[in-house]
């Protein structure tokens, strides 16, 4: 087993761990550096300096963008990337 600690995370690095999203006026306990759509449809988030987007996305993105909310989507099985 692959001992990793002496890794270094940087934004190019692959994500050491995930947690299921679901969208809400709250702000996410954990802030992603990325999230990955399962299955498409819309998504808004909140990024990590305040700005409010709504993205459209197909099955299987992965939105690299750090954000502090989810607050709404018709995309679902959302997982935040850590």
């Amino acid at each position: 087993m692959q001992d990793f600690k002496n890794f270094t995370v940087s934004p190019q690095s692959p994500a050491l761990d995930a947690f299921v999203i679901t969208p809400g006026a709250s702000p996410l306990a954990v802030v992603p550096r990325a999230l990955f759509i399962g299955t498409g449809g819309t998504i808004t988030v909140t990024t990590w300096r305040g700005t409010t987007l709504t993205f459209t996305v197909t099955d299987g993105t992965t939105l690299p963008l750090v954000c502090t909310h989810v607050t709404a989507a018709t995309a679902s099985n959302i997982v935040g990337l850590v």
